[in-house]
């Protein structure tokens, strides 16, 4: 009896062992790990290099023009051509999402945005689309004259054309807008406004699509506003836009309550 008993005593026990070793197993496992810190001077310069990327986001965008990098430019360089200092290229960066800016290259075309705090010095050229810089239409050609009228048509179609190419295409319109003037027949003429106008509304559309799911609300509304100018009808811009604003507006009275 005392060894049947014992034994019954010693299983017991084993039992509670084993059910301590393995709730000591799990609850080592379940523990969180340390993360590995980082040295105070380190952070510091991490908190210091953040701040300049986070700086666009916070500031009043008025518009953006476009930029095309030439050789030898330098994110300081076009930061002095457009703000009159050298210090404001990592907000360049920040605006074309640069992680590093000795990876730019010429011909890469980038946004420089104008800030209520940081306006241009100048009025710079828009080198890389929707510029208006076409010819303008030739008011003293004489209607009675056929084959002048032809050719100042057809001259307005073909550098139409090759704004299209480029696709600068308010200069493509405006190209092929003068060439129907003077040429009312022209149906190529009409396919191609009709084209570039998609194409046009099209771009800026899925840009504001793009930078409203990156929390950029200022340049949203400022792609959104340049389809709603030219059709107001197109898809729901008008309903994206209204509620773009209405979050910019809640987000500066919160800033302004704080």
């Amino acid at each position: 009896m005392r060894t049947n008993t014992f034994l019954k005593i010693s299983n017991r026990h084993k039992s509670f062992c084993i059910a301590i070793l393995v709730c000591f197993f799990f609850a080592g496992c379940a523990s969180p790990r340390k993360k590995p810190t980082i040295p105070m001077k380190e952070e510091k310069i991490h908190i210091k290099a953040r701040k300049p990327l986070k700086a666009v986001h916070n500031q009043d965008i008025q518009k953006y023009i476009w930029h095309i990098i030439k050789k030898g430019e330098t994110l300081s360089k076009i930061s002095k051509t457009f703000y009159g200092n050298f210090n404001q290229s990592s907000i360049i960066a920040r605006m074309n999402n640069i992680k590093d800016a000795a990876r730019i290259r010429a011909g890469m075309k980038i946004k420089i945005p104008e800030l209520k705090k940081y306006p241009f010095i100048k009025q710079a050229g828009n080198d890389g689309q929707d510029t208006n810089t076409s010819m303008k239409p030739e008011k003293k050609a004489d209607p009675k004259n056929k084959d002048s009228m032809a050719n100042i048509s057809k001259t307005h179609y073909q550098l139409g054309l090759e704004a299209f190419k480029k696709r600068k295409f308010l200069d493509a319109i405006e190209n092929f807008q003068t060439a129907l003037t003077f040429n009312k027949n022209c149906s190529p003429c009409k396919n191609m406004i009709t084209k570039s106008r998609n194409l046009y509304k099209e771009r800026h559309y899925k840009s504001g699509m793009k930078l409203y799911d990156e929390q950029n609300l200022n340049l949203a509304i400022l792609e959104w506003e340049l389809v709603q100018k030219m059709d107001p009808e197109y898809k729901k811009i008008t309903e994206l836009l209204n509620q773009a604003k209405t979050i910019q507006k809640n987000i500066k009275a919160i800033k302004q309550s704080e």
